[in-house]
């Protein structure tokens, strides 16, 4: 079984803003290096060379708690978007069991000025998609799935939070995040129920 999970963040800003975040990256090869955004202990760093199940299990248990998932992140893609005065950056990862939860909150609560948004999608077959716009304290979740690629058993929660996200946002930042959501069925979903929301 593949224990691998997929996890999609949309960064979006105004082109000066968004332009620092990505030149502050860690981008490292094939890899997003979670350390260089959540600094492993040296204690636990002295441990990466351990052949010991035991020092190997301190690891893991550290990197789960600190970043979300016992692994960085290995890069899918990449991908840039212009438009008048906004960027929009997507990047895509793969990390063992878990989103890395606590790397992402990390990045969005020290970029206060940019808006994220998360697609995830996990080795059990479910999925959702939260956003923190700059204006939020925190993320919300406006959607999940389970059973996702199961499409006659699947079961779609949408919720309310996603009306205010598209509604209330400027002309670029709103084309970007229909963009983003129209790229997955459960985002598709989500567009579908607002627009429907308002032919009424």
């Amino acid at each position: 079984m593949n224990f691998y999970t997929h996890t999609k963040i949309c960064i979006i800003g105004n082109n000066f803003t968004l332009d620092n975040f990505e030149k502050k990256l860690p981008i490292k090869g094939d890899f997003l290096d979670f350390d260089e955004i959540i600094k492993q202990p040296i204690e636990i760093v002295d441990l990466l060379q351990s052949s010991n199940d035991s020092e190997k299990d301190q690891i893991y248990d550290w990197r789960t708690q600190n970043w979300g998932t016992p692994t960085n992140g290995e890069l899918i893609e990449i991908k840039k978007e212009f438009l008048t005065n906004y960027r929009k950056l997507e990047i895509s990862i793969s990390t063992a069991f878990n989103e890395p939860t606590k790397i992402i909150n990390h990045l969005a609560s020290n970029n206060l000025d940019l808006n994220f948004l998360v697609f995830h999608h996990s080795y059990t077959e479910d999925a959702y998609i939260s956003a923190k716009m700059a204006t939020d304290d925190s993320f919300k979740l406006l959607c999940e799935v389970t059973g996702f690629e199961d499409t006659n058993h699947s079961t779609y929660t949408i919720y309310s939070e996603f009306s205010d996200l598209l509604s209330n946002q400027d002309a670029s930042v709103y084309l970007f995040l229909r963009e983003f959501l129209s790229d997955s069925t459960l985002g598709r979903h989500v567009l579908e129920k607002f627009d429907n929301k308002f032919k009424k």
